[in-house]
């Protein structure tokens, strides 16, 4: 809600706000996005489109936090303020778009806030709300263990080939070759936590300092790059799926906006069989 010109009311209903549309052009809003202040923090519980000139609309929204129904110093009980995150785990888009049920809610921010303490490694709560996810997003000091902690998101180098201009690479060859390369098979798949979602929109890896583009589909287990720019590479040698090599950087926010999610969703995603090493 953050870029939308919207004004969000509390109405003293846990699964029902009121939203305005002051603007002269039509709004549209997403299921599963955040917005805080009020009494309780909320996501917003469906995708329609809120004329010009609306007036107040109701809306159906669910709590993103279990115990506050108060206002917290320096925002306001009776408007809402923007947010750049939103509902972002399969299971919690599930209970607001599927099930539609305020416990399944509520479970699964505390899913979430527990998936996130674990991947920094710290309690993810803020002691102004604990149950509050969007405050959990927001914490100092989660923010700064999650930046400490995607420098060394990395992997290896399995297999290095030549290919000709014309061939095909990945499941289904959506990528053909306009010229002849060099191309790494990496050992990180979407089994790992690297999203399939960037498929085909420009996803980069840095190796050797060079910023080298995602071929094709990415596979369970792999993903291709073209290295062509990063020179003799040689199997086994490190890359960074996030993180800083020379003057080129890749943040999680660059391969969030790639698969269409927020950071938060990519630092989460991250599975059980990526190895955790204490920088």
């Amino acid at each position: 809600m953050e870029k939308q010109a919207g004004l969000v009311h509390e109405t003293g209903n846990v699964n029902e706000l009121l939203i305005e549309n002051p603007g002269d052009f039509d709004l549209f809003i997403q299921a599963g996005d955040i917005v805080k202040g009020g009494r309780q923090d909320r996501t917003l519980g469906a995708d329609f489109i809120v004329p010009a000139k609306s007036g107040k609309v109701p809306i159906p929204v669910f709590c993103v936090e279990a115990s506050r129904w108060h206002k917290r110093p320096s925002e306001s009980a009776v408007h809402f303020s923007g947010s750049s995150d939103y509902a972002s785990s399969k299971k919690l888009r599930a209970a607001i778009n599927q099930k539609k049920s305020q416990g399944e809610v509520w479970a699964s921010v505390e899913e979430e806030q527990a998936k996130l303490s674990a991947s920094i490694g710290l309690c993810a709560k803020s002691a102004m709300s604990p149950s509050s996810l969007q405050l959990s997003y927001e914490m100092k000091e989660t923010t700064a263990a999650v930046e400490e902690y995607l420098r060394g998101l990395e992997t290896r180098v399995s297999l290095v080939r030549d290919l000709p201009a014309g061939a095909g690479v990945s499941y289904g060859r959506t990528f053909l070759t306009d010229r002849p390369i060099r191309a790494a098979v990496l050992a990180a798949g979407y089994a790992d936590g690297f999203p399939r979602q960037v498929s085909g929109r420009g996803a980069c890896v840095l190796i050797r300092g060079a910023r080298c583009p995602v071929l094709g589909r990415v596979t369970m287990d792999q993903i291709v790059v073209d290295v062509t720019a990063a020179g003799e590479i040689e199997a086994g040698e490190e890359e960074d799926i996030i993180g800083k090599q020379g003057g080129e950087s890749i943040t999680a926010e660059e391969l969030a906006a790639q698969a269409g999610t927020i950071s938060w969703h990519i630092l989460t995603g991250i599975t059980g069989r990526v190895a955790r090493i204490s920088p």
